[in-house]
């Protein structure tokens, strides 16, 4: 396993993904693990010290968690704050962006 999964054990992620997504059935990529459930699709790995899930539907990403990395527990005030980071980037992205055309 890549550096961004290794720590946490092959047993560790299994566990992770049973508890939260009802499933150990779970596949070990280089940077990732990945558990498949119908079209739905959850890639994980190790993020800013925590479990990283990226939920997607046949590829396409509609949102993604972060999970403590010893309890498992959903870490609800860490992915607001990150979605709301990554929001306002978006944001000033987008203004800029309409900024520059506005000038151009």
């Amino acid at each position: 396993m890549g550096n961004k999964v290794d720590k946490l054990t092959k047993s560790k992620w299994k566990e992770f993904f049973k508890k939260s997504f009802g499933t150990s059935n779970v596949v070990f990529e280089q940077n990732m693990v990945i558990a498949t459930i119908g079209v739905m699709s959850y890639h994980a790995w190790i993020l800013s010290g925590r479990i990283y899930v990226q939920c997607s539907i046949e590829n396409e990403c509609f949102t993604s968690f972060y999970f403590n990395i010893d309890t498992f527990a959903y870490d609800y005030v860490f992915t607001d704050k990150e979605k709301k980071l990554a929001k306002e980037e978006e944001y000033e992205e987008w203004k800029n962006n309409f900024i520059d055309q506005m000038e151009g």
